[in-house]
């Protein structure tokens, strides 16, 4: 018994050598590898997503150096379009590619293709597309006119038509299975930019749909503050507000998009428990008793339970109004120490939240001055506020100065109402201010 050597990679590639040399010739081998290197290569280009000029000239490129390697008359790619009923040119050489309709494919004629990815004359071509090939490839001998299906995963990419300059001789077999592994190639480079153009097309419905749910769902949250509406008129104009500035802040602080709709969202319903509130209580002019106040504090519970029940996509919706108006103390904070996006939404919401409800006026006090409303929040630091999120939001208020006043996300007219050096002042006091609260107690 003759034990059979194995087929190493070296060997394959010195038993290509040989028989390159039996078929071109020595003078051609050096070229005939240049051109197996570059249809090499397209396997490698072919997981890249390259843009459509650059797939147009990878494919043209590829076609003219086949037709100069195989001394072919001329020769026509046809690559896959849509849902695979026809195929359009996409590159060729001694034809007019402008003039060459798309060819359709019945499903029984992709299915023998498939089934025959070798090269095949014209005439055994399936009858429904035959009567194109022949106009598409022009007029020499029959014999010459060939088509190689290219096909890859199962499923055809793609059809490669070209006719000798010549009639086929005795190399005629070695050089067709070197011709059938180039078009190989040039299948799995055209399956992977049809899969890149069908996860595209998904990517962009999912994108639709997903834009659809939000717009339904900010629907259901305005008509929630239209029925708070009707209580309060204070609550929807002000739900607006702190989702504007939170949602900005999210942004200064590198949120994820996803996360900073999240933080509009929970802007928009973080009061959405009030609707369960007395109207006598959210509108009463004087200072509230501890019954009243106890009802009042019960909103966030409220809203905690109403959210609970609705599949948001965004899953901390519900802690952030249940927690964003906690009182935690600040005696172990650190900088330094990392803490989740999402473990800081409440935190957010209640800082904003309190300081749009300073600078508003309510139904028992005035808006405060800008300047009282900075200093509240520097007083409260060691047991309201959190001070790395303070010096974020005042750090974006000096950013927002810097726009023009249309621009402008956070200071609006509202608080930008002379000159702004001094606005710019007092914000600037306020964050060296808590950054000399931040040192003192990091030095800790």
């Amino acid at each position: 018994m003759v034990i059979q050597p194995a087929h190493t990679e070296e060997s394959c590639q010195a038993s290509a050598s040989v028989e390159a040399v039996r078929m071109f010739g020595r003078s051609d081998v050096r070229e005939m590898h240049r051109i197996l290197l570059y249809f090499q290569s397209l396997a490698d280009l072919s997981r890249e997503m390259n843009p459509a000029t650059q797939i147009r000239r990878t494919l043209d490129s590829a076609v003219a150096a086949m037709v100069e390697a195989f001394g072919l008359n001329r020769a026509v790619l046809l690559a896959v379009h849509d849902s695979g009923e026809s195929l359009l040119a996409a590159a060729g050489r001694g034809v007019s590619l402008d003039d060459l309709p798309p060819l359709m494919l019945a499903a029984s004629a992709r299915q023998e293709l498939v089934r025959k990815p070798r090269p095949i004359p014209f005439r055994l071509l399936p009858v429904d597309c035959t009567a194109l090939l022949e106009d598409v490839a022009g007029s020499p001998a029959a014999d010459r006119r060939m088509a190689i299906p290219l096909v890859t995963g199962g499923e055809l990419v793609g059809l490669f038509l070209f006719d000798s300059a010549c009639d086929r001789n005795a190399r005629a077999s070695a050089s067709n299975d070197l011709l059938c592994g180039m078009c190989q190639n040039l299948a799995v480079y055209l399956y992977n930019q049809v899969v890149l153009s069908r996860l595209t097309e998904q990517r962009r419905e999912l994108d639709q749909l997903a834009g659809a749910i939000k717009e339904l769902y900010r629907q259901a949250v305005m008509a929630f503050l239209a029925a708070i509406d009707i209580k309060d008129g204070y609550t929807k104009e002000h739900s607006l507000r702190v989702a504007q500035m939170a949602a900005v802040l999210a942004q200064e602080m590198r949120f994820t998009p996803h996360e900073v709709e999240g933080m509009y969202f929970a802007g928009l319903l973080h009061d959405i428990g009030k609707i369960l509130v007395d109207r006598e209580i959210l509108t009463k002019s004087g200072a509230l008793d501890l019954t009243e106040y106890a009802a009042m504090s019960a909103h966030t519970r409220f809203g905690a339970e109403i959210l609970s029940h609705i599949q948001f996509p965004w899953e901390h919706l519900a802690y952030t109004i249940l927690h964003h108006h906690d009182r935690p103390a600040y005696d172990e904070f650190s900088p330094r120490q990392p803490r989740r996006n999402l473990d800081l939404s409440h935190k957010i919401i209640g800082l904003v939240d309190a300081f749009d409800a300073m600078s508003s006026n309510r139904p028992y006090r005035r808006a405060l001055p800008f300047k009282a409303c900075l200093d509240e929040l520097v007083n409260g630091l060691s047991v309201q506020f959190d001070p790395e999120m303070t010096r974020e939001f005042l750090r974006a208020m000096l950013r927002d100065l810097e726009r023009p006043p249309i621009q402008r996300r956070l200071l609006t007219d509202r608080f930008v109402r002379g000159d702004e050096k001094i606005v710019r002042q007092q914000i600037t006091d306020a964050l060296l201010r808590v950054e000399q609260y931040m040192g003192i107690i990091t030095a800790y």
